[in-house]
């Protein structure tokens, strides 16, 4: 849309009441500059993390050797395990007997994680209740979109 069009059309608004023809066209000029580096400059961050995460892979393990939680098969597991209800039916002990991919992990590091994963699914439905944490939740919900398709990228 040619800045003539986009100017005729909301100069009827009261936020264009002062602003006159030839202050608009050069300003709308910058801003939409603005938009297109804004844009290229998520994309530069986002090939470079990508490019990053191929020189240097996420860690499987920590500096103490242990297995990392996040992102492994018992992460996903244990997600699924508490949609079924089954911390709720099984003591943590049992639960945490009932699969294989838990027992790579201690069992106090393993309670732990169920209990971060309940508080976890408490405050989302804190965010999706509040218009705080709907903001929050909004946000989350791009930070982890982002971080699947890095991780995606990164398998491939």
């Amino acid at each position: 849309m040619k800045a003539k069009d986009v100017f005729e059309h909301y100069q009827d608004e009261a936020a264009f009441e002062k602003v006159p023809w030839k202050n608009f066209s050069d300003r709308l000029k910058r801003l939409r500059n603005k938009v297109v580096d804004k844009n290229n400059r998520s994309k530069r961050d986002a090939d470079a993390l990508v490019h990053d995460r191929k020189i240097y892979p996420t860690q499987t393990h920590n500096e103490q050797g242990q297995l990392r939680w996040h992102g492994s098969e018992a992460e996903k597991l244990l997600e699924k395990d508490v949609d079924e209800e089954k911390h709720i039916s099984m003591t943590k002990i049992e639960l945490y007997n009932s699969r294989l991919e838990y027992q790579h992990f201690n069992l106090r590091v393993f309670r732990g994680h169920v209990y971060q994963e309940l508080k976890k699914r408490k405050f989302l439905a804190y965010c999706k209740t509040t218009k705080r944490g709907k903001e929050y939740g909004a946000q989350q919900l791009i930070i982890n979109k982002r971080r699947a398709e890095a991780e995606g990228s990164e398998q491939s």
